[in-house]
């Protein structure tokens, strides 16, 4: 299911991967409103994909937001954040809310977490952050320096 643009709301659960594979993937301008979020069945299919994967791709301004009071990560779900549309040239160092959270059970595993950069933008000035209150990305700017 994608919500590229517009809203969609559920006044319950959403359950993905649950019956087999399944993406959830939240485009530049979609926002996503649930109760619950559920990424489950936490077995690969036969080719070695997720069954469920959190997708969200940006567009040259930015992403839309997923907002849910409850979101479960089974073990082996799958984020991905496709930033290779965003333009980081007009864009200054700051947090981008991917999605919040008033309650998260589970957590993505690093190695289970995809981040899709445009060539030229170096991994290290980018970080995916999940934490109690849901998901962000971090963008920072410059160069550190270390004194010893």
């Amino acid at each position: 299911m994608g919500v590229h643009g517009g809203s969609f709301t559920a006044a319950h659960s959403i359950t993905v991967g649950q019956h087999g594979m399944g993406v959830l993937e939240i485009g530049p301008t979609g926002t996503l409103h649930a109760a619950s979020l559920v990424l489950a069945d936490n077995a690969y299919t036969a080719s070695g994909e997720h069954a469920a994967t959190l997708k969200f791709t940006f567009g040259s301004d930015g992403v839309g937001v997923a907002t849910v009071t409850n979101l479960v990560v089974a073990e082996g779900s799958a984020l991905v954040v496709d930033m290779r549309g965003y333009d980081f040239a007009g864009a200054g160092p700051g947090t981008v809310t991917l999605l919040r959270a008033a309650n998260v059970e589970g957590a993505f595993e690093r190695s289970n977490m995809q981040l899709l950069l445009p060539g030229g933008t170096a991994a290290r000035n980018v970080e995916i952050v999940c934490s109690s209150g849901g998901i962000e990305v971090k963008i920072s700017r410059g160069t550190v320096l270390l004194v010893r």
